[in-house]
């Protein structure tokens, strides 16, 4: 019988392949001390700031999302999984944009440029909020479409396959019903149209998924490589 367990369940296999690429782990630039012996130059503070984003705001922060993922996938609610995939996709461009400024230092040297992208996407915010260590963030965020179409230098495709997120994480009916007749709730797999446009939709999630973890370990890879060089 045709319905969201078995139906759903043949990506899981998918899903869980690129969980694994994550426990591989990042390599820490051993340059960089977690507890450095002596005041760092300004360079060196901007490369530690590039560090703990790479490392957790962006590498924890997709352990943890993908995760989540297959949680929600396992139990049937896969309309949040469409938002999640959108943040995924989002920690890519990020990611990636970070990794590109740290190029252009390398060949231009021009701190302020470097310092302020990493300033803006290590405590970017639009509220208030505090860093762990108790002092306000107090940067204005980089614009997340600012960082789509930095991710269009490897990805062409990056506006077109964002704005097909963003219809999943809007408050938009349309693709809700497409998602919420694949799950647990609104189960309508018998459906021979529902089947189609659903299968259709959780290959292409998956496959975005995929790319973006794919992504964000190489983005995350060169960009801790680059920082320990240049520390």
């Amino acid at each position: 019988m045709n319905n969201w367990q078995s139906e759903t369940s043949r990506y899981l296999s998918r899903l869980e392949q690129i969980s694994e690429i994550l426990r591989t782990g990042f390599q820490h630039p051993e340059q960089i001390l977690m507890m450095p012996d002596k005041a760092p130059t300004p360079l060196q503070a901007t490369l530690s700031r590039a560090t703990v984003f790479l490392e957790v705001g962006a590498w924890k922060r997709t352990e943890e999302t993908v995760d989540s993922i297959l949680c929600l996938w396992k139990e049937g609610y896969l309309s949040s999984v469409g938002s999640l995939s959108r943040l995924l996709f989002e920690l890519w461009a990020v990611a990636h944009h970070l990794k590109t400024a740290l190029t252009k230092y390398k060949d231009n040297k021009e701190l302020d440029r470097l310092s302020k992208v990493v300033n803006k996407i290590f405590e970017g915010v639009k509220s208030d909020v505090f860093m762990p260590w108790g002092m306000q963030a107090l940067e204005q965020p980089i614009h997340v479409m600012d960082t789509i179409r930095s991710l269009q230098s490897v990805y062409p495709e990056a506006l077109d396959a964002y704005n097909d997120l963003c219809e999943s994480a809007h408050a938009n009916q349309p693709r809700y019903f497409e998602w919420l007749l694949l799950g647990k709730i609104g189960d309508n797999w018998t459906n021979p149209t529902v089947q189609k446009r659903g299968h259709d939709l959780l290959d292409k999630t998956v496959l975005v998924i995929d790319r973006s973890v794919k992504g964000i370990k190489t983005s995350v890879d060169q960009g801790l490589q680059l920082c320990g060089k240049l520390y």
